[in-house]
This record gives C-alpha cells, sequence and structure tokens, in this order.
C-alpha cells in the first residue's frame, strides 16, 4: 500500500502526518509512506531525518497574506494541481491523508479526480480554511 500525506509549512501540520506514517509502518512493515510538501516550509528540514520520502509542489499560503499574495496562491493552485497528479500516478497512490494547510487543497483535488481515498486528519481545535473547504471531499 502506498500512503501520500499532504503536510508541511509547520511543525502543527506536518508532526501529527510524522506521528500517522510511523503507525502504518508499525502496523504495516510494507507500507510506502511519502510525503508532499512545498520548499517554503519545514518539510525539507525535518522529513529526511525522520526517514521519510518528499516530493515538493508549488503551493502558496492564503490566509494573512496581501490581496496581491492571495491571488498569487489562487493563481499557482493549478501548477500544484498539475504536479499532483503526476506525483499520485507516478507513486501509485492507494489512500491520500491530508493534514491541513495549503499543501493539501492541490493534492486532495488531484485523489478525487483520481478516485483515490482521501482522510483529512484536522489536529487543531478549529479546523483550518483548507479542511473546511476540504471536508466535503474526504471518504
Amino acid at each position: 500500500m502506498t500512503i501520500i500525506i499532504a503536510a508541511g509549512g509547520t511543525g502543527g501540520h506536518l508532526y501529527p502526518g510524522v506521528a500517522l506514517a510511523r503507525e502504518f509502518l508499525r502496523k504495516d512493515p510494507s507500507a510506502t509512506i511519502r510525503f508532499i510538501g512545498t520548499t517554503r516550509g519545514i518539510e525539507g528540514k525535518v522529513l529526511p531525518h525522520e526517514g521519510f520520502a518528499l516530493d515538493y509542489i508549488t503551493a502558496l499560503p492564503v490566509m494573512g497574506l496581501s490581496l496581491r499574495q492571495r491571488l498569487a496562491a489562487l493563481v499557482s493552485l493549478p501548477r500544484g494541481l498539475w504536479q499532483s497528479l503526476n506525483l499520485l500516478r507516478r507513486h501509485r497512490a492507494d489512500l491520500v491523508l491530508a493534514i491541513g494547510g495549503y499543501t493539501s487543497p492541490p493534492v486532495v483535488l488531484a485523489a478525487c479526480l483520481l478516485r483515490i481515498p482521501r482522510v483529512i486528519l484536522e489536529p487543531n481545535a478549529y479546523p483550518g480554511m483548507a479542511n473546511k473547504i476540504l471536508a466535503p471531499l474526504a471518504n
């Protein structure tokens, strides 16, 4: 089984994904776990030390930014979607686990288009914008 985890940006999104990845591997040592993140977050520093593969997509944060930056984030969505489609196909994903944050939307949308099962985890007391929007797309 190949599980793709869309997580990153901050530790609040990344570390729950790492904990779940470890648990998946404990239950099924033959599973393949890969993360999808961006070059902007901490995932590039953390995941190699944790022993997990990481692929990068283009995705930008939307919240707390100027209108111009928000528009740039929306314009980057099709590119991130295309990259996500290619990665999910290449790695023959069986499941996509999204932890929220700006990495999740293109990956979850790609999983929908490819009919790959999707699970969304909200590790915070109050759901973030990405998870609120993506919740109807979860299996």
